[in-house]
């Protein structure tokens, strides 16, 4: 059963209420600012706790569960309150963003603005119209009895701005989503939009946000505001990428980072969209390697770091794409080349790899090495089903894309050992 909820058959009556007899509730106010949480969290308080598994080297790796973004848009801090608020899991066979039983006339207010985003020759055909009284009073006491409208249906590839903002690609419910502590927004996607399927997004030192478009072989470009600047890759009619998925923008010197698993290369290009060099098998102005499949790309300490054979393997190279040294790793299971496993570097170079068969998110050093396991499959905290997106920021927060619970977790690197009376996760 869902939050604030009591049963379908009740709400049904109640829904039929309202139809008969308008009245109206006042939602209540949102509480419990991003930032204000993360910044005045004290890593060493009493918090589920995530401790290393099987550490291989001296450096020891410790997160405490830090909040997370629940499927309708909410940051939910680590609190009491938290231990019992928990969303119904969803998966593939449940893609809805709204119950099934609620009309789609029924308005339940969802805490983001929608930014069309069509391509130039579309355009909206329901102008917008004001709501009555009653109307407007009918949807408040819908949404307090579902709640507000699920925003993350299937949440994957997510980064950060500069404003703390989180920035996630949501193919499933056609959307990237742009979550904050005021005025979040989604930029919308699917067919006569300018991104059709959205899969790994970034942004540069502008927060201008960057979006690869795995369908039209484009990689989209946005200001911080979400509207759209050009796209990258597009030649007259045609598109220089085949299958972009993964990508990542050095916010120094703005340079592109683009792996095509169509092509079986990684794209490296200038601020302005210029390809500079491939790397992998082209034969066209390329560093030769022997990429299978490469689909995440992330930069670390003037390094890159890139997946591929299915998530089992992590290549290093320079910032220019010169190899430096590769290592490879079993997955909890053998996976297929179609895997979308995420990836993520800190600035010690530890390098994270999602694996959603055993619902974990594993820490390697450069040489391979296990350092860490973080959690398993449920819906607890430090708890997933199906991490896809991993994320590290610049003051070392974890943030995991996990998928069926439709949610984003967050997670801060201890700076010192978790208390004795923590509760650990994951292990």
């Amino acid at each position: 059963m869902k939050h604030f909820s009591v049963g379908r058959l009740p709400l049904g009556l109640l829904f039929i209420s309202i139809l008969l007899v308008p009245v109206g509730f006042c939602q209540s106010a949102e509480t419990g600012l991003l930032s204000a949480h993360l910044a005045s969290a004290d890593p060493v308080a009493p918090s589920p706790s995530v401790r290393d598994l099987k550490p291989t080297s001296r450096e020891s790796l410790q997160f405490s569960y830090s909040g997370s973004y629940l499927a309708d848009g909410k940051f939910l801090p680590p609190s009491k309150r938290a231990r019992w608020y928990n969303q119904e899991p969803s998966g593939p066979e449940d893609p809805g963003a709204r119950p099934v039983e609620v009309p789609p006339s029924i308005n339940l207010h969802p805490k983001e603005v929608a930014v069309e985003n069509l391509l130039p020759k579309h355009h909206a055909t329901k102008p917008a119209r004001g709501q009555s009284f009653w109307t407007v009073f009918r949807d408040d006491v819908v949404t307090f009895a579902y709640g507000h409208e699920r925003l993350l249906v299937s949440p994957q590839r997510l980064t950060t701005d500069s404003k703390g903002r989180v920035i996630i690609s949501d193919p499933a419910g056609a959307a990237v989503h742009v979550l904050a502590e005021e005025q979040s927004f989604r930029i919308l996607t699917g067919a006569n939009r300018r991104v059709q399927t959205p899969s790994g997004v970034a942004v540069d030192a502008a927060d201008n946000i960057y979006i690869a478009d795995s369908d039209r072989g484009l990689v989209a470009v946005y200001d911080s505001t979400g509207k759209f600047l050009r796209y990258v890759g597009q030649i007259g009619n045609e598109s220089l990428f085949y299958l972009p998925t993964g990508i990542a923008v050095d916010r120094q010197s703005g340079r592109l980072y683009v792996v095509d698993i169509g092509r079986q290369v990684m794209f490296i290009m200038d601020s302005n969209g210029r390809e500079l060099k491939r790397i992998g098998r082209s034969t066209v102005n390329a560093t030769y390697v022997e990429f299978d499949y490469p689909t995440e790309v992330v930069i670390g300490p003037r390094e890159l770091a890139i997946l591929d054979a299915g998530g089992t393997r992590v290549w290093i190279t320079d910032l220019n794409g010169t190899p430096l040294s590769h290592f490879s790793f079993a997955g909890p299971q053998t996976a297929a080349k179609t895997d979308r496993p995420g990836l993520a570097i800190d600035a010690a170079g530890n390098i994270y790899v999602s694996h959603g068969e055993d619902g974990s998110v594993r820490t390697y050093d450069r040489e391979g090495r296990l350092l860490n396991t973080l959690g398993h499959i449920g819906d607890g905290f430090g708890e997933f089903r199906v991490p896809t997106g991993v994320w590290i920021d610049g003051d070392n927060r974890m943030y995991v894309s996990d998928q069926y619970n439709r949610r984003v977790q967050i997670f801060q690197r201890n700076t010192a050992a978790p208390a004795a009376e923590e509760m650990a996760v994951g292990q």
